[in-house]
């Protein structure tokens, strides 16, 4: 839970012009709050962790990116 919290800090403040972020950030989120009132599905677990993957590599500075 803390590092979804701690994933959810950092898609509010690193980076909030960055649409792949967003777009993983928002899946992420709103497959958070359907999981809070429990109604999970077995089908829809890998896209909640392939979303949350993808927001954390749209934070991930290459080292090309940081000139």
């Amino acid at each position: 839970l803390a590092a979804l919290i701690l994933s959810f800090v950092a898609f509010v403040k690193k980076n909030p012009a960055n649409p792949a972020a967003a777009i993983c950030g928002g899946g992420v989120l709103g497959y958070s709050i359907q999981a809070f009132f429990g109604l999970r599905m077995c089908i829809t677990s890998p896209f909640f962790w392939l979303a949350w993957a993808l927001l954390l590599a749209a934070f991930r500075v290459l080292p090309q990116e940081e000139k």
